[in-house]
C-alpha cells in the first residue's frame, strides 16, 4: 500500500508533519508499532512518502527479530527528520531511496545489498556513516546526482563489492572520506573529487597506472577530468605515488580522445597523438625510470656503432689497429653529441653529412635525459 491507498493522508500518522515530536516519546513508540504493525508484518516495504521519526533500539523489527528486508523496499521520497541507523540489516531484493532526505546523523553499518540499490537524488543534511557494507550478486549500488553536505563529515569504510558502486554527477565535499576502500569496481564519473579525502585506499593498477571501473567507458572527456582531479588530489596530500599513477591515466585517456578526433577529421591532432605517444613510451609520462634510462642506453650503445659504420663506408679499415681506432673514435664522437653543455658536436674524420645526425643525438639524449630526471624525481618524492 501507498499514499494514495489511505485517506486524510496529511494527517495519517505515516505521512504527518512530525517536526515537532522530539520530546513525544508515546508517538514516537506508536508510530513504529503502526510500522510493524501494517508495513513489516505484511511483508509491504513500500514506505514512499513516509515521514520518519527518530530511530529507536525497536523500529522496524523488535529486539530479537531477525533484522531483513525480503522483498523489494522503497523510500522513495521519504523523509528522515531524526537519527537514521540502518544496522545489521539484510536488503535482500532491491533497495530504493530515490529522493529519500536525512536531516540528521545517518549511518549504514554492516548492512548487506543483495538486489539494485539507488541512492540517486537522495539528499544528506546531516553526517553519515557508511561501514561493513557488502553489494552481493549482479546488481549496483548508485549514487546518481547525491548531495553530501559539506560542513558534515561522511566517512565511507570497509566495503565488500562483487558488481559496482557508482558515483554519476554526486557531490562528494571536502569533508568526504574514503577509509580502507577497494576501488577495484568503482565507477566515478561527472564527481567533484580535488578535496576528497582517500585514506589506505586501494586502487586497482594497469601497467603503472590508476584504472577505474568505468577506465572501458568511451567517454575521454569526462574520464579524463575525474583522473585529473585525481592527480591533484594526490598532490595536495603528498602522496606522489598514486598522483603519478593518476597522471599516467589522465594522459593515457587523453591520447585516446586525442586519436577519436583524428578519426572524426580533425587530422592536425595526428601532431599531438604522436607526440604524446612518444611521451608514453620514453618514459612513462615521466613517471618510469627504467623506460628513459633504457631508451638513453640503447642510443648510447647504438649509435657508436651507427657512426662506426658510416666512417668505415667512407674510409674501409684493413687492419685490426686501424678498426679499434675507428671504433674508439666513433665512440668519443657519440659520446660528445650525447652529452649537453659539455660535448661538443664534431664531425672531424668524416663527411659533413654526419652533422645532422649527431644533431639529432645530441637533441634525443636531452630529452631522454630530462626524462630520467624528472622520472628520478618523481620517484624519490615517492
Amino acid at each position: 500500500m501507498n499514499r494514495n491507498s489511505y485517506e486524510n493522508t496529511d494527517e495519517h500518522i505515516f505521512y504527518c508533519d512530525k517536526e515537532d515530536w522530539s520530546n513525544r516519546l508515546d508517538s514516537v513508540n506508536e508510530f513504529w508499532h503502526e510500522v510493524r504493525k501494517e508495513k513489516m508484518a505484511k511483508s509491504d516495504f513500500d514506505f514512499s512518502d513516509f515521514i520518519f521519526t527518530e530511530f529507536l533500539m525497536e523500529s522496524f523489527w523488535l529486539e530479537n527479530e531477525e533484522r531483513k528486508f525480503s522483498v523489494n523496499v522503497s523510500f522513495g521520497d521519504a523523509r528522515f527528520l531524526g537519527n537514521v541507523a540502518f544496522e545489521e540489516i539484510q536488503f535482500l531484493k532491491d533497495a530504493d531511496f530515490t529522493y529519500a532526505q536525512f536531516s540528521g546523523i545517518t549511518s549504514f553499518v554492516n548492512v548487506k545489498f543483495s538486489g539494485k540499490t539507488l541512492f540517486n537524488r537522495s539528499r544528506f543534511f546531516g553526517e553519515s556513516f557508511w561501514s561493513n557494507i557488502s553489494l552481493l550478486g549482479n546488481e549496483e549500488i548508485t549514487f546518481r546526482s547525491t548531495y553530501f553536505p559539506d560542513d558534515h563529515i561522511i566517512v565511507f569504510e570497509d566495503w565488500n563489492i562483487e558488481r559496482y558502486i557508482i558515483f554519476l554527477w554526486a557531490l562528494l565535499p571536502s569533508k568526504f572520506q574514503f577509509l580502507n576502500f577497494k576501488f577495484d569496481n568503482v565507477i566515478i564519473q561527472d564527481c567533484s573529487l580535488s578535496k576528497v579525502e582517500f585514506t589506505n585506499c586501494q586502487f586497482r593498477k594497469i601497467e603503472g597506472r590508476i584504472a577505474l571501473a568505468n577506465d572501458v567507458s568511451k567517454d575521454y572527456k569526462n574520464l579524463s577530468n575525474t583522473y585529473r582531479q585525481l592527480k591533484k588530489n594526490f598532490m595536495d596530500a603528498k602522496d606522489w605515488e598514486n598522483a603519478g599513477d593518476a597522471y599516467r591515466s589522465e594522459m593515457y585517456i587523453k591520447r585516446k580522445l586525442i586519436w577519436l578526433g583524428y578519426k572524426d577529421g580533425q587530422y592536425h591532432k595526428m601532431i599531438n597523438w604522436c607526440i604524446m605517444g612518444l611521451h608514453e613510451h620514453l618514459s612513462g609520462y615521466q613517471q618510469s625510470i627504467a623506460l628513459a634510462f633504457l631508451w638513453l642506453m640503447i642510443l648510447l650503445i647504438t649509435s657508436p656503432m651507427l657512426i662506426f659504420m658510416i666512417g668505415f663506408f667512407h674510409q674501409p679499415c684493413f687492419s685490426n689497429t686501424v678498426c679499434w681506432n675507428q671504433i674508439v673514435q666513433a665512440g668519443i664522437t657519440s659520446l660528445n653529441a650525447s652529452l649537453p653543455v659539455v660535448g661538443k658536436i664534431s664531425t672531424e674524420g668524416y663527411s659533413k653529412e654526419l652533422y645532422f645526425y649527431l644533431v639529432f643525438e645530441r637533441l634525443f639524449s636531452v630529452v631522454l635525459i630530462t626524462f630520467f630526471v624528472l622520472a628520478m624525481r618523481a620517484r624519490l618524492r615517492q
